[in-house]
């Protein structure tokens, strides 16, 4: 979860230092959005930035993922070892 909001936190500082949202709290809540490919649509990027509300919920819908697949496979490991 940790790294998921680095994530985040990360997409929001640079969505700021472009220009492409003017807050960082705006920056974060659109980031957390993005990232959970959720996309409200109440907070937009600025026209020459949308680019990037597409690859960050694409990299948000891969790293979930990934994080779901390596909870999978310890807990899977975990039971093959009599743990669970």
């Amino acid at each position: 979860v940790f790294g998921h909001l680095a994530q985040v936190g990360m997409w929001a500082a640079f969505f700021v230092w472009r220009g492409a949202l003017t807050a960082y709290h705006d920056a974060f809540y659109f980031s957390l959005v993005s990232f959970a490919t959720l996309g409200y649509g109440d907070i937009v990027l600025a026209p020459g930035y949308r680019i990037f509300g597409a690859l960050e919920a694409a990299c948000g819908s891969l790293m979930m993922g990934w994080s779901t697949a390596l909870i999978f496979a310890a807990v899977s490991r975990s039971v093959d070892r009599g743990g669970g």
